[in-house]
């Protein structure tokens, strides 16, 4: 060994030894190489998110806790060689000038153990015999004889562990273990006269080489699948960071990606809200102008009539003191003016009737955020379903919240209530056999049916299909809004026909889709008696009731618009005609409209 490069010791990456400070090894954890710190630091990518080094044997990636080669550990072990080398490095081995290669003996000279004959030659064999190190000289001259010749030398790094004595024998070493259950928390270990004569007398035993030699084998296969594990665990702790690092990557990450598209939609739903905000603000200024309109108008007519009135009154009084022959001359113009003010009086009198004096703005919003304008709206609601549904119960739980003792309705209950801008006359018909027949006498006007089904009872989910499916093959219902409620009440009696679940219901609300013959069917599950979820579906329906309002007034100035058009167009031809008549007025034919 003339120097430190001759035994490999040295970096890899730029072949300098690992003499200096600088090049200290250091190890690349992610794959196990070893580099030196010059060349670490070199190695080191500061521009990615977390400091790392990318190996350039194998091209693992090894993250740095700092931002500096100083994270890495180093290479005791190494470091431990090159200071064994450095102090044994004054010695004169024989070995190294023999016949015998240095680099086959490198590792047992490396654990500089000393020769037992000359302390100065470092040992290289060891005699089992003999028990004693040896270098290559003094195994050679010792056991030149025909006797000792035959003694087995090994390499000091292959030398056979020393046999441990009996604690209680001392003269005879542990050859046996005990496999009695009686001894397996003592000690288990004996000897030869332990075996034959001693506390493990007759006791089944093995020899300890096999024991120590299966539990070895154990011992290697846990190590095998702990270093996998290990690789498995730095594996995924570098998928992880590099998870990490893509998630929170500054520019491109999913972090930052996942916030853009967070912001886009709420900002897309602030537009949306802020434009249906305009344009209910828009309209609600539209209906407040109209109807300042209408009373300022009205207000003038005021004026024009009272500026008559006392007009006339003033003639009146006036006509009071003349005689009685100019008097009875005015007649005539008399009783013409006490008619037209009686006139202007019976029209005043006839005025609160069409023209309000609430203060109040009524309007109401539908499920997608429009306003709708004007007083209430008043809305026939029928009340179906089997008997026991809980139709009574929830028609008083709407109207003044209470609870009744739930008893067989026969005939039918009829309660208003207001709810926003609707008044709502609801009509509870009785849901016993005998009764369903007479349903059909409570369709004719009928703008919404509410049917009710008991959830907790699946045995009569098929006679509420059938029942359910009759009321939507009703002409007169064509232009109903429909709400199924699912009333969650709890079986009195515990029974295998009255089992809730979840699969049935889902069921029953596939069936009701499927033969509701192209009607929205608005379905909701509630509980009657504590009342929750009962506004939650009113508020569905009422919704309905308004978006289907909205749809049949457009349709309705759709049509009048349509027919404007064909006046103006009648207008039109009329006027070219020569002959035609010179006295027709297009705005008359437009306000008889």
């Amino acid at each position: 060994m003339s120097s430190i490069s001759d035994t490999g010791l040295e970096c890899p990456l730029c072949h300098e030894s690992y003499a200096s400070e600088i090049r200290t090894p250091r190890v690349l954890h992610g794959c196990g190489h070893t580099v030196c710190q010059m060349c670490c630091s070199s190695l080191v990518d500061l521009s990615a998110p977390i400091a790392q080094v990318i190996c350039p044997f194998d091209r693992t990636v090894t993250l740095l806790a700092e931002p500096c080669v100083f994270s890495l550990k180093k290479n005791f072990a190494l470091i431990e060689i090159i200071e064994r080398h450095k102090k044994f490095t004054g010695r004169v081995s024989p070995l190294l000038i023999d016949e015998v290669p240095p680099p086959e003996y490198m590792k047992d000279i490396l654990l500089g153990i000393p020769c037992d004959e000359d302390p100065k030659h470092t040992a290289v064999f060891y005699c089992i015999v003999c028990e004693s190190n040896m270098c290559g000289e003094c195994s050679r001259k010792t056991h030149t004889g025909r006797v000792l010749s035959k003694h087995c030398r090994v390499p000091v790094s292959e030398k056979p562990l020393s046999r441990t004595m009996c604690p209680y024998h001392s003269a005879y070493a542990i050859e046996f273990v005990c496999q009695e259950v009686e001894c397996l928390e003592n000690n288990r270990l004996m000897c030869l006269l332990c075996r034959d004569y001693g506390r493990h007398r007759n006791h089944r035993h093995s020899l300890l080489e096999v024991e120590a030699a299966e539990l070895r084998e154990r011992v290697r296969e846990a190590l095998s699948d702990f270093r996998s594990f290990i690789s498995d665990l730095n594996g995924w702790n570098i998928r992880v960071t590099q998870t990490v690092a893509e998630i929170m990557e500054m520019n491109e990450g999913s972090h930052v990606t996942a916030r853009r598209q967070v912001e886009a939609h709420f900002r897309r739903l602030r537009e949306e809200l802020e434009l249906q905000e305009q344009t209910a603000m828009a309209r609600l200024d539209a209906h407040v102008a109209d109807r300042i309109e209408a009373l300022r108008q009205h207000q003038q007519e005021l004026a024009f009539i009272t500026s008559q009135v006392t007009a006339v009154s003033a003639q009146l009084q006036e006509s009071s003191e003349m005689d009685d022959a100019r008097l009875i001359e005015q007649q005539t113009d008399l009783i013409k003016m006490l008619d037209a003010v009686r006139t202007h009086q019976s029209d005043i009198a006839s005025a609160p009737g069409g023209l309000s004096l609430d203060t109040r703005i009524p309007f109401s919003f539908t499920a997608d955020n429009r306003i709708h304008m004007g007083s209430n709206v008043d809305i026939r609601l029928v009340i179906l379903g089997l008997d026991g549904a809980g139709k009574t119960t929830i028609l008083y739980k709407l109207k003044s919240d209470e609870c009744r003792q739930s008893t067989t309705t026969v005939g039918f209950n009829v309660e208003t209530i207001q709810y926003k801008n609707f008044k709502l006359t609801m009509w509870d018909v009785g849901g016993v056999p005998k009764l369903r027949r007479l349903w059909k006498h409570y369709f004719m006007n009928t703008q919404a049916l509410v049917f009710v089904i008991d959830s907790s009872c699946p045995s009569r989910f098929g006679e509420a299909q059938n029942e359910l499916a009759k009321i939507f093959a009703e002409r007169e219902l064509a232009d109903a809004c429909f709400l199924v409620i699912l009333n969650r009440r709890q079986p009195t009696t515990v029974s295998q026909h009255c089992v809730v679940s979840s699969a049935a219901i889902d069921q029953l609300v596939m069936n009701i889709n499927r033969f509701s013959a192209g009607r929205t069917v608005v379905i909701h599950q509630c509980n009657a008696m504590s009342g929750i979820g009962l506004w939650e579906a009113i508020d569905a329906l009422t919704s309905k009731l308004l978006l289907a309002r909205n749809q049949t007034e457009i349709l309705d100035m759709e049509e009048q618009q349509d027919e404007i058009g064909e006046l103006e167009v009648e207008a039109e031809t009329q006027t070219s005609d020569p002959y035609c008549n010179e006295n027709f007025n297009f705005e008359t034919v437009k306000n008889r409209i």
